[in-house]
């Protein structure tokens, strides 16, 4: 049988990687936006090396999603003492609402953010697109 003392140990645990989770989350946030940074200079008309990257960059953010589906699963699994308030999920991000997997990407990113959809289809980067995501990356 546990005692207390087990299960007050046990949550100082979760709790730290909970706090782990998080800080992994807003990183991989960070590190979006700054994919999505290089994908705009990527972008920038008349300079010789345009969309050299473009290839790189589509494997980074295919990469980013499946870290941020990773640790999104991640906090499904630490047990925490946190109960759902009604029709409302723990751990919850607006950000992931409207995939298929559940998961984060940067379309659903833009599409949250009321950005365009196919950033390879613009001519010119939204001036506000990459303070939106440094935003919702806490930078």
């Amino acid at each position: 049988m546990k005692t207390l003392k087990t299960y007050l140990k046990e949550d100082q645990t979760d709790d730290k990687k909970m706090d782990q989770l998080e800080e992994l989350e807003k990183s991989a946030y960070k590190l979006m936006a700054q994919i999505a940074e290089l994908e705009d200079l990527d972008r920038a008309e008349g300079a010789s090396g345009a969309y050299d990257l473009t290839d790189q960059i589509v494997t980074m953010d295919r990469h980013m999603q499946g870290m941020i589906e990773v640790i999104r699963r991640a906090f499904k699994i630490v047990p925490t003492n946190e109960f759902p308030i009604k029709g409302e999920s723990v751990g919850e991000n607006p950000n992931m609402q409207g995939s298929n997997m559940g998961g984060m990407n940067i379309q659903n990113l833009r599409k949250n953010a009321g950005l365009a959809l196919d950033p390879v289809k613009e001519t010119s980067a939204d001036t506000n697109e990459l303070s939106l995501l440094k935003r919702n990356a806490g930078i």
